[in-house]
């Protein structure tokens, strides 16, 4: 994606955080099993980091079918369909993804992420779904808040 990927500071090629990967830069006791710094014997932090990746593409996914469903006329739809997510994608790309050469401090960060993940919300409420939207908004906040917490919390290696 443009500048970087959406997977919130994951990097899937290297099959772990950005910075952290498996290439051996950020690795603890747990390099043998494979896992990024810090993640070792926290599965959960794995599996809340796979459900911040589902999160962001279904928040494109929103703001695609949003942009298909409210334009009027072919041509709009075509053009909100897929300019609304490419536009969040782009954003995304220039200051929230990990390598982003732009990206700013932690508050700016978490601007564009709650701009685009908030954004899809806003898409399934426009559609007509606010039910969803509400549960969508608030599993973004719980995710985003401890995909922060943990990432910036030191590892605990048992000693």
């Amino acid at each position: 994606m443009a500048g970087g990927d959406m997977t919130g500071g994951r990097d899937m090629a290297g099959g772990g955080m950005a910075g952290e990967g498996l290439r051996g830069e950020g690795m603890t006791g747990g390099a043998a099993q494979g896992w990024p710094a810090g993640v070792e014997g926290r599965p959960w932090v794995m599996a809340n980091e796979l459900l911040a990746f589902v999160i962001e593409l279904a928040a494109v996914g929103a703001l695609a079918w949003w942009g298909f469903a409210t334009g009027e006329g072919l041509a709009l739809s075509v053009l909100l369909g897929l300019g609304t997510p490419a536009a969040a994608v782009t954003l995304w790309g220039l200051y929230a993804a990990p390598k982003a050469k732009r990206r700013p401090g932690l508050p700016g960060v978490l601007a564009v992420k709650a701009l685009v993940l908030g954004g899809g919300a806003a898409a399934l409420y426009g559609l007509g779904h606010p039910v969803a939207a509400l549960i969508a908004a608030a599993v973004v906040v719980a995710n985003t808040a401890v995909a922060e917490t943990t990432r910036r919390a030191p590892a605990r290696t048992g000693t």
